[in-house]
């Protein structure tokens, strides 16, 4: 029953200086007044952001947040509450936006309140309204704009595929039914999914969501004659950790038919099955299919210089109807058919060398369709040049040396593994967590390059990371250090070369760029900190001062501190023919800056003093000289002590990455 209580009535919202006051009428005679404990804000009708006895509370901006939906309701204590107020719509942003698909932004005009103004161009507030979505069309331009879009539902009946974005990393549901031909990867964006739909017309594997470590309910369900595509559960044990509820079923009609068969595969049921925690959904509605493709060779994700064959298991029963149809191509999403109703579990084809492949496999047998995933290997010759690892093509807390087939250990027995971590990354989804006693290292077979150069980011966690410089030995093939690069603790680093060592500083609890160029005709290497110089010295002298001509080899990872350590980052590391230090880096955020020699005075503009949460002066041995916290203006004093040369001045952002900039100094 609705409540006899009185309410609030007649919401409205207005600027006051830098705040919103948010009114009401409270509608309470004397008696309902002494009982009255107090009046609550609520947010989209569920989220409590401020509460009063008064008719009005005074909100900051902060605490508004973004457009929304607000509701005052009455609370009475033992007596009771009132019923919700009727909503009052704020939009924070008046601008009009730019949403220049027409059917996307009809639907945001009827979920504002415009169902009429189908061509209206909503303002940027009102956008901020749209918390979940249905779409059903191809033009999906201006879908990134929903900065608070969190549940999405796609109609794939004319759809083949989802524009991609940031705004896919937000969504936490996701939900799609009648997908036919459609392209999932760029659902491999999505990183914060709690929840995940699919009704009839299933991927034919997981790997796309692979990013949603998070992911408590996974339900796949087909209907009536639409067969089950999701066959191969590969990954799904170790992509899903937190997983509670997992389903793949075949219903006859309906959400509310009767249980069906529902096959998967062997492998699926066999191998990845028992490694699932919730997996008694999975055992109760699914078994295994004998004509379900599955255990490819050459195994998955690895590499093999010379392939003229894959196959792949299936037919257990040796019926001789079964057929197959093969599908090959150089990328998940471009796949050709190249074999039609073959009979053999194996196809014989010239697969080039430096490729990635990857190929999936149908099988047909008394009018039914089989499927495997899609499996990938490659045919690369040595490490391929150039190398870059963001760590993306993995999965949360995924061991790189198990799953790469170039990152390899060192360490003998391995006390620990490099994994990668998705609280912690330089940009992307993951970095490569180094934990105490964990390696990871590249190598080339054959170094052919005149010119090496390498790049990585890092950031030091309590950890004790050594980045060792591979060289060829000069007895065997083996590697051996050449040079050492230690960064210690708080900010303390230590580069070892030659006979020496020299020691620097790097920013603390930020991340580091690192780089390294290498002459092998010369011998001429030099090692740079955050874009400075620190270091030249002889590639031809290895570390120890033994000579040794031979070429570069490869680089280690590793973090030596003891088990109550801590853990080093490292992202983004690259080996080059060219330097990236001389190559322009498009897009990135420059720092303005000027500095005036007389005073001793930096001024930065392009800034709001709130925007920054610290400035630091380093000099060209990576030593902080300078720091100044919660800046309130945008000048600061390096004072007149400064020698002369060229100093590195950072600025940390409360939001984006830190800006950089450098001043030159004549004393």
């Amino acid at each position: 029953p609705k409540s006899s209580l009185p309410g609030a009535t007649d919401l409205t919202v207005a600027p006051e200086g830098d705040n919103i006051r948010v009114s009401w009428n409270a509608n309470l005679v004397d008696s309902f007044a002494t009982m009255l404990v107090r009046f609550v804000v609520l947010r989209d009708g569920v989220i409590p952001i401020a509460e009063t006895t008064n008719t009005s509370v005074l909100l900051s901006p902060v605490q508004m947040g973004a457009s929304s939906v607000l509701r005052v309701v009455a609370d009475f204590g033992l007596h009771g509450s009132s019923e919700v107020s009727e909503p009052y719509k704020y939009i924070s942003d008046g601008t009009v936006a730019d949403i220049p698909s027409i059917p996307l932004r009809k639907m945001i005009n009827e979920i504002v309140g415009y169902p009429d103004q189908a061509t209206r161009q909503p303002f940027v507030g009102e956008l901020q309204l749209i918390r979940q979505l249905e779409i059903g069309f191809q033009d999906q331009r201006g879908i990134e704009k929903l900065t608070e879009l969190k549940n999405l539902r796609i109609n794939g009946t004319n759809i083949r595929s989802l524009q991609g974005g940031e705004y896919l990393q937000r969504l936490t549901h996701f939900r799609f039914f009648n997908c036919i031909d459609f392209d999932y990867s760029t659902l491999n964006q999505t990183r914060s999914l709690q929840q995940l739909y699919g009704y009839d017309f299933l991927p034919v594997d997981l790997y796309d969501f692979r990013h949603n470590a998070d992911l408590g309910l996974m339900d796949f369900t087909t209907v009536g004659t639409n067969p089950n595509m999701l066959m191969d559960l590969y990954g799904a044990d170790k992509y899903f950790p937190k997983v509670a509820d997992f389903f793949v079923r075949h219903l006859s009609e309906g959400v509310n038919g009767q249980y069906q068969e529902c096959f998967v595969s062997f492998e699926s049921y066999l191998d990845i099955y028992p490694k699932i925690k919730s997996n008694i959904n999975l055992v109760l509605h699914t078994k295994p299919s004998p004509y379900a493709p599955c255990y490819p060779t050459p195994a998955r994700d690895v590499n093999i210089p010379s392939v003229s064959r894959i196959s792949w298991q299936g037919n257990f029963k040796q019926d001789p109807g079964v057929y197959y149809n093969v599908f090959v191509g150089k990328s998940r999403n471009a796949l050709e058919l190249v074999s039609i109703f073959q009979t053999n579990i194996f196809l014989d084809a010239a697969f080039e060398a430096d490729q990635d492949y990857y190929w999936r496999v149908e099988a047909y047998h008394a009018d039914s369709t089989y499927y495997s995933g899609i499996y990938h290997f490659s045919t690369w010759q040595d490490l391929p040049i150039p190398f870059k690892e963001k760590f993306d093509n993995y999965y949360s807390n995924c061991p790189v040396v198990a799953e790469s087939p170039f990152w390899t250990t060192m360490n003998t027995p391995q006390s620990a593994k490099a994994v990668t971590n998705r609280n912690f990354q330089y940009e992307g989804f993951y970095s490569l967590e180094l934990k105490p006693g964990s390696d990871a290292a590249v190598t080339i077979a054959t170094p052919l390059e005149p010119k090496y150069y390498l790049e990585f980011r890092f950031l030091n966690q309590r950890g004790e990371m050594a980045a060792e410089l591979l060289q060829k030995s000069g007895t065997s093939e083996d590697a051996v250090v050449n040079s050492k690069i230690e960064f210690l603790g708080n900010d303390l680093g230590l580069f070892t070369y030659e006979g020496t060592t020299f020691s620097f500083n790097f920013i603390p609890d930020r991340w580091n760029r690192v780089n390294i160029s290498l002459d092998m005709n010369t011998g001429m290497a030099t090692f740079s900190l955050n874009e400075i110089l620190l270091k030249e010295w002889q590639w031809h002298v290895q570390m120890g001062g033994t000579e040794n001509n031979n070429p570069f080899k490869g680089i280690r990872f590793y973090n030596k501190a003891g088990s109550s350590g801590g853990s080093t980052f490292v992202d983004n590391v690259t080996i080059d023919r060219l330097d990236p230090l001389s190559v322009p880096v498009v897009g990135i955020e420059k720092l303005d800056l000027a500095y005036r020699n007389e005073n001793g005075m930096i001024t930065i503009s392009g800034l709001q003093p709130g925007d920054i949460r610290e400035i630091s002066l380093f000099d060209m041995q990576g030593r902080r000289l300078v720091v100044m916290a919660d800046p309130q203006k945008l000048t600061f004093s390096v004072g007149n002590s400064l020698k002369t040369g060229i100093y590195l001045v950072v600025v940390d952002r409360r939001r984006g990455k830190p800006l950089t900039g450098k001043i030159s100094v004549v004393n």
